[in-house]
């Protein structure tokens, strides 16, 4: 037969053999009942099982047949090249597809909805939402990232691991969905270990100077010019070498000595190469325990490329250290820095550097100026220290770092452990109290009981509705350059108007109403999400209460941090506009000359720098969103386990053998920590 069927007639018989094949294959799903059973099944599943067995037989048989003909004819089969879990997230992609229509705003299309029937169908498809996302987010892990896996990287390591590792085998084995969230965050938590320290400083402050005398190292580039033009990351490793990752193309290793031509001004403008993160490896003992610095572009220097990196970075350290120079004084970029690690929960401390040149008295007077105008400008204390890395004077530095430095490393750590300690008491005893309910042999009978459980799940799925709804949220951008160019025209027409004139430039006219602006614009974004993290935690306090839970909770949801700042230093230092003589004979006439002079001249900058800005605001904002909804979803997950029965009954046997564990596993100090 090879040698009488050509090609076409082989791949005809090829798709005709795989058609079958899918058909058959779904004809046998349909005999045997869904698991778990579906009350959407379309076909009633009515097959005996010997009639199954007789059945998937005849199946396999002609599916024999089909090999050896395609054997026969000399034709290949194709292997197994489609990934099932692919298929399946595929599908759920599709799934929340079809959910979206379901929303509300599309439903009206097909007539009016009452409110409450609005608010009842969100809810809904906020709920069913919910479960394809955790599915997804499951399946996205792969098997080398699956809960378990990671723990047994981490177990060498922790002891913590260990009990973290018995909850997930029980909560695998008892398929306690719910409680994945907060296991999740548990691991990430674990695997986390690192403290950072990020340094910040306007240029020649000695940021790269403290950070090479800390580590022991002349590694990081020093020099009397603007340099530093990214975050730079220092890590532990065996030995010094340094990572490149591009915003194109793959990340590159070079040696320490290179690093220079990739994160200084000078061998980098503007970050011409398009570096995106930069880290550095040293095989130094303050970097051993977990610890990483990063050392930041310079504040308020010509590289205003590294300012915006160095603004974006501000809510991502664990501890800030802004340094101020003692041959300079305090200004507006230091205050903006420490306000803003302050805004961010962020431990902070300010060190005045190159004390050196100061007298022992003058030290102590800097100190406290440095301090008072801190307090007088942000109205909290912020701890100061005067430091010197030169030789002759550097017990100043050694002086902080024993008792500053190191400590505070020493009580982060401390904190975390218990914190962590705490959490995987909450998730022991929710574990606990899931499997204890799944001992009865009915669900609770009391009225109130059940009440309490439906309102709680109620109020989660209301507050999930409102987190969903935020994700659809637009800001009003519509016209921004036009406000801000109007307003910039009317100040503009009153300093052409002063008497005596005096000389202003127009950029920073500019620059003041495009901050006004972008201020306000911010305020809309900012003031829903405040809010929205107030309705999230006032749902999760609400459930809590409801359920009698008798521990008191830390804060789960983080407050919008790090908001990204304009930066209009594309459109200062440009030349003043001269003051027209004729245009000054109407107010409309002058404000259309001043409307027409600032558009020509930062219409196309100032264009540029909105784009940008949007864009960084908007990515912020699904960034603040997508944590609180982790944070969320994770101790919300607690809740439902203690308000849901189980659907399908655990083999008693098997949940007080696992009851056992759980209070073996208080018992070795896996428990809550007092508060």
């Amino acid at each position: 037969m090879t040698e009488q069927l050509n090609e076409p007639q082989k791949r005809h018989l090829l798709v005709t053999f795989e058609h079958i094949d899918n058909l058959l294959a779904e004809a046998l799903r349909a005999l045997v009942p869904s698991d778990p059973p579906s009350p959407l099944e379309r076909y009633q599943a009515d097959s005996l099982p010997i009639q199954r067995k007789v059945i998937s037989d005849y199946v396999a048989h002609l599916r024999g047949i089909m090999v050896r003909v395609l054997d026969e004819t000399n034709v290949a089969i194709p292997g197994q090249k489609v990934s099932s879990i692919w298929a399946f997230r595929t599908t759920l992609v599709n799934v929340r597809t079809a959910l979206a229509e379901l929303a509300p705003r599309y439903m009206k299309g097909y007539g009016a909805l009452p409110e409450d029937v609005a608010h009842d169908l969100e809810v809904a498809v906020t709920q069913l939402m919910d479960v394809v996302d955790r599915m997804a987010s499951y399946l996205s892990e792969g098997a080398g990232q699956d809960l378990r896996v990671r723990l047994e990287q981490l177990e060498k390591s922790s002891h913590e691991a260990a009990w973290i590792k018995t909850l997930e085998e029980i909560i695998g084995t008892q398929g306690l969905v719910e409680l994945r969230p907060p296991l999740a965050a548990l691991i990430d938590r674990l695997e986390d270990s690192h403290f950072e320290v990020a340094v910040f400083g306007r240029v020649n402050s000695g940021k790269s100077s403290l950070l090479n005398y800390i580590l022991g190292t002349d590694i990081l580039p020093v020099g009397v010019t603007p340099i530093t033009a990214l975050p730079t990351r220092i890590v532990f490793g065996p030995r010094p070498l340094a990572t490149v990752w591009f915003a194109e193309g793959r990340p590159i290793t070079i040696e320490p000595v290179e690093l220079e031509l990739y994160v200084t001004e000078q061998a980098n403008p503007d970050n011409a190469r398009h570096v995106a993160r930069v880290q550095v490896e040293l095989p130094a003992d303050r970097l051993k325990d977990g610890v990483t610095f990063v050392d930041t572009p310079g504040l308020g220097s010509l590289a205003r490329y590294g300012e915006t990196e160095t603004l974006a970075y501000l809510p991502r350290c664990d501890l800030g250290i802004v340094l101020v120079d003692a041959t300079s004084t305090l200004n507006h970029e230091d205050i903006l820095t420490v306000n803003a690690l302050l805004r961010g929960g962020i431990t902070t401390m300010a060190l005045l550097t190159k004390s050196d040149v100061l007298s022992e008295r003058e030290q102590v007077t800097a100190s406290r100026y440095l301090q008072t105008q801190l307090r007088a400008n942000l109205g909290t204390d912020v701890p100061v220290a005067v430091i010197s890395v030169k030789e002759g004077s550097a017990e100043l530095c050694d002086r902080w770092i024993a008792k500053s430095l190191i400590l505070c490393l020493e009580e982060h750590r401390s904190l975390a452990e218990a914190s962590l300690r705490r959490k995987t008491g909450l998730l022991r005893e929710a574990t606990a109290a899931a499997l204890r309910r799944r001992l009865d042999e009915a669900p609770e009978t009391s009225d109130e009981a059940a009440v309490r459980s439906s309102t709680t799940l109620s109020l989660l799925s209301g507050a999930l509705a409102k987190l969903e709804a935020a994700r659809w949220e637009r800001s009003d951008w519509q016209n921004l350059q036009d406000r801000i160019l109007d307003g910039a025209s009317a100040e503009v027409v009153e300093h052409w108007r002063e008497k005596p004139a005096r000389p202003f430039e127009a950029g920073l006219v500019l620059a003041s109403c495009g901050t006004r602006e972008l201020n306000r614009t911010a305020d809309s974004i900012a003031m829903p999400l405040a809010r929205l993290r107030q309705d999230l935690a006032d749902a999760l306090g609400a459930a809590a209460r409801l359920l009698g839970s008798d521990h008191e909770e830390e804060p789960v949801i983080p407050a919008p941090s790090g908001m990204p700042l304009p930066d209009f230093s594309a459109v200062r230092g440009e030349t003043p506009l001269r003051r027209p003589r004729l245009a000054l004979l109407t107010g409309d006439a002058a404000i259309r000359k001043a409307r027409r002079e600032l558009a020509t001249r930062f219409g196309p900058k100032l264009g540029d720098l909105l784009n940008r800005h949007v864009r960084q605001l908007e990515e912020w904002r699904l960034r603040t969103l997508a944590e609180m909804r982790q944070f969320f979803t994770a101790r919300a997950g607690l809740y439902r386990v203690r308000c849901e029965q189980a659907s399908i009954r655990s083999n008693r046997e098997s949940v007080e053998r696992d009851l056992e564990r759980l209070q073996a596993l208080e018992n070795d100090g896996g428990k809550p920590c007092p508060s």
